[in-house]
């Protein structure tokens, strides 16, 4: 994206703004299906990522299903063109009213963690007259490899079931004349930079469809779940795509079955951005305060999570725009590096406007900055306009596609009565 462009977009569309690149995220896409296909993977886009309909249209285009957390998702990958049948609900606390919103519009998989859920997709199912296909989902039991708000495969998480309650489950699920067990989910966390623990729950997924396929259940699909990584941080390396696909075919081989999988943040992440503009520049015993119009209103992860996104400046008068990788490399978004001795270089701290000394994103140093210089905050395709909020009454921001170096609007910023409608 070069300067004259993102410098359009601020003008058309004011900033704060969230700048998503589909080529970027074509080309992520295709990373990931050379990965699994030679495992003929399936791809069920995590919407919880980013649930904007531009880019569910874009992932159907090219023949990837959705995998939904709530009816509300259901909904939205309906809206977005999907059919039930390419959707897969997830989730530990789907409601009757969401169960029997989503059987009635055709979904094809149900998964369950718990056995009042398990009775819930059986109660839906009678009452529906429709037998639900279900996977059940397993702790994998692979060692924390992320951030603990993020890890979601150990013995104390509120997902999935222990591998000793399982024989317990299968008990249960025989009983039931409206659910078919027929597969396996498994999913240990977000952000994963490491080949080793998915390899790990893949080994250990494999080996629990095999034994519940001896009791007798007609196992059709695997499903490894998401949790692939992207390089935030400077030090952070890409993630190994070729060795994972190597290992995938080993433990997967002579595998009959479906094998499901639900990349989003892999898909969606570096592919965002969010414009930004400087509203100040403080500077006193405390340091040099760069003052964003992007908060953490607009990308929370630094907040909840000690997330790192790198901040890069933009300037008009040259063909990219320049930025930093930590205290003291600049570089500008193609990697090229520039010589310090053409600019100078201050240290900031970043940080939004919103009330809550959390609200920042750290120490970078950058090119002497000026209120109304604009700055991109990088990485912000996946879990960020999702979880954006209206704290401290701002307006969600609109967002934009970059589609052959052209920007379409796909959602519009929120109008300031928006903050009070619905409200007596």
């Amino acid at each position: 994206m070069n300067p004259t462009l993102l410098n359009s977009v601020a003008r058309r569309f004011g900033t704060p703004v969230f700048v998503l690149d589909e080529k970027s995220l074509l080309q992520n896409l295709e990373e990931f299906k050379k990965m699994v296909r030679p495992i003929r993977g399936e791809l069920f886009y995590a919407l919880k990522a980013n649930p904007r309909l531009a880019v569910l249209r874009l992932l159907r285009k090219h023949g990837v299903g959705v995998e939904a957390v709530s009816g509300g998702e259901v909904r939205v990958a309906l809206k977005a063109g999907y059919h039930g049948k390419e959707i897969l609900f997830n989730g530990n606390g789907k409601t009757p009213e969401e169960v029997g919103w989503a059987v009635r519009n055709g979904v094809a998989w149900f998964n369950f963690d718990s056995q009042d859920q398990l009775d819930l997709l059986n109660r839906v199912g009678k009452r529906q007259g429709r037998v639900l296909q279900t996977l059940i989902r397993v702790k994998p039991e692979v060692p924390r490899a992320t951030h603990p708000h993020l890890s979601v495969g150990e013995k104390g998480s509120k997902f999935g079931f222990m591998r000793k309650e399982i024989p317990r489950v299968l008990e249960q699920a025989r009983k039931l004349g409206w659910v078919r067990l027929a597969g396996v989910h498994t999913h240990f966390g977000s952000q994963i930079l490491s080949v080793a623990p998915f390899l790990q729950a893949a080994r250990f997924s494999r080996e629990v469809f095999e034994e519940i396929r001896r009791e007798g259940f007609p196992m059709e699909a695997l499903n490894l779940g998401g949790g692939f990584g992207i390089p935030y941080r400077e030090t952070d390396s890409p993630f190994d795509v070729e060795t994972l696909s190597r290992g995938y075919r080993k433990i997967l081989a002579g595998f009959k079955g479906r094998v499901l999988f639900e990349p989003g943040r892999f898909l969606v992440g570096n592919a965002g951005k969010i414009l930004s503009r400087v509203v100040s520049v403080k500077e006193g015993p405390g340091g040099r305060f760069l003052v964003l119009d992007a908060g953490m209103t607009e990308n929370i992860r630094p907040a909840l999570y000690g997330a790192r996104h790198r901040i890069i400046a933009v300037h008009l008068d040259s063909d990219e725009g320049l930025g930093v990788s930590g205290w003291g490399l600049v570089q500008n978004e193609s990697k090229v590096e520039t010589p310090k001795s053409k600019i100078q270089n201050l240290k900031y701290n970043v940080v939004g406007p919103v009330c809550e000394n959390s609200d920042g994103f750290g120490r970078f140093r950058l090119p002497r900055m000026r209120v109304g210089d604009l700055a991109l905050i990088m990485d912000s395709g996946a879990y960020s306009s999702s979880m954006a909020s209206t704290y401290n009454s701002r307006p969600r921001p609109a967002e934009v596609l970059i589609r052959k170096g052209k920007a379409q609007l796909i959602r519009k910023r929120d109008s300031i009565e928006s903050l009070w409608e619905g409200e007596t």
